[in-house]
């Protein structure tokens, strides 16, 4: 397949993704500069398949993956669909400069959605439908200040705003919990619950409710469908902008904006809140959530045990409510039970489902809109600023010690900041 369209490729149809949920991507130099990380993903497979792989031997065209795909094992399915859209995009981007690459994904994209407002911002190299987003790039504090300032100023219909915010390393990684960015994790998310709960006993011994376990797994780093967000701007901004030694030091960090209202902006202890966040305890064989559906009797029976209906009235009305709040995302206010989210002034965005399990409920509604021109803004931080930004952040004593209060972190702090 030398003769591959753009428009065929794994690597084109996410971008459309990333344009019709997100509203925008990035496409950075290193693209189209995969062999290193083609063998990466190769060192990760079991050598136990029936095809040798090594850093000098692997598919060089799109019918040898294809081939590849048959023999491996269905545990390294991602990794193989991962190793092809590299190829894809050795094949795509052959002979050209990172320049025309991106100029063809965005003229493809702009022909299939008949969206003259896809564009490419001639300064950031960010594709976006500019009917949908705006970008204003950070180049110090001072600018950021300035932003967020705008946004909260008394709006023309006076209404008050409640306004969250997330960083990002990485403008591409887009807002999904961890749960959900891989096929295994999200089966064994029921697992994940169980196992952490055996293997630190005393962790939990205080969390009463699904919820407030899954946070506290989430403080591990434990794949959970919680979205961090932040009350602080500046907390978000050092998020954006941190330092861990990986390729997204690199990237273009982004600082989003989230709007809640009185009706998805609840504490802990809602019952909604219990609804979805048991979803991580749930059989998923279940699901979906459909009376045609072959498992319609055990979806009904755990909906009896989650409700506690009684009469079939009331199981029928409980139903009916329950399939609509587990399509929820709701703004959770969890205890502050430890310093670090303390500190990080931390809240959760718990995401429910649409009609698959393996679907995130959708958050678009979600995002801060200028009451001007309805359009979400992103605030973008190149890679070249985010040094200087974390050193103006320090005098502020927004740094690693204080986002992250334990040992390993204030040594690291200390290290590489305060005695270098």
């Amino acid at each position: 397949m030398a003769n591959l369209k753009l428009e065929e490729s794994i690597y084109f149809k996410n971008c459309i993704m990333k344009i019709e949920v997100q509203g925008y991507f990035y496409i950075p130099s290193s693209t189209i500069q995969v062999v290193g990380k083609i063998e990466d993903l190769i060192k990760e497979i079991p050598s136990t398949i029936s095809i040798k792989l090594d850093k000098d031997n692997y598919p060089k065209t799109y019918e040898e993956v294809c081939k590849l795909e048959k023999n491996i094992n269905p545990d390294c399915n991602e990794k193989i669909l991962e190793i092809k859209k590299l190829i894809e995009i050795i094949i795509l981007s052959k002979d050209q400069k990172i320049e025309p690459f991106r100029q063809n994904v965005l003229d493809k994209l702009k022909e299939i959605n008949k969206n003259d407002d896809i564009i490419m911002s001639n300064k950031l190299f960010i594709i976006y439908d500019s009917s949908k987003v705006k970008f204003k790039e950070i180049e110090k504090l001072k600018d950021f200040t300035e932003s967020i300032s705008d946004i909260f100023k008394p709006t023309e219909s006076n209404r008050i705003r409640h306004i969250y915010f997330r960083g990002q390393q990485n403008i591409n990684w887009g807002l999904l919990p961890n749960i959900f960015r891989k096929s295994n994790w999200l089966k064994n998310e029921k697992n994940f619950v169980y196992e952490m709960l055996l293997n630190m006993p005393e962790e939990f011994e205080h969390c009463k409710s699904t919820i407030e376990k899954l946070a506290k797994m989430q403080h591990f780093r434990c794949p959970t469908r919680l979205l961090d967000v932040t009350r602080n701007a500046y907390i978000a901004l050092f998020f954006a902008c941190e330092k861990d030694g990986s390729e997204n030091d690199d990237a273009i960090g982004e600082v989003v904006f989230f709007e809640s209202n009185s009706q998805n902006d609840v504490y802990f202890d809602n019952d909604v809140v219990s609804c979805i966040s048991n979803l991580a305890l749930a059989e998923k064989e279940i699901f979906p959530t459909q009376d045609k559906d072959a498992k319609a009797k055990e979806l009904d029976s755990y909906i009896k045990k989650e409700t506690g209906a009684e009469s079939d009235t009331d199981f029928n009305k409980k139903k009916e409510d329950f399939l609509k709040n587990i399509r929820k995302f709701l703004f959770v206010h969890t205890k502050n039970d430890t310093q670090r989210i303390i500190n990080q002034q931390g809240l959760f965005i718990l995401f429910g489902m649409k009609e698959e399990l393996s679907d995130p409920a959708d958050i678009q509604d979600s995002f801060y809109r200028d009451e001007k021109d309805n359009k979400k803004l992103v605030l973008v931080i190149k890679s070249g600023n985010k040094n200087k930004i974390l050193e103006e952040l320090n005098l502020m004593n927004i740094n690693e010690k204080f986002i992250y209060p334990d040992l390993d972190h204030v040594s690291k702090y200390l290290k590489e900041v305060l005695f270098k």
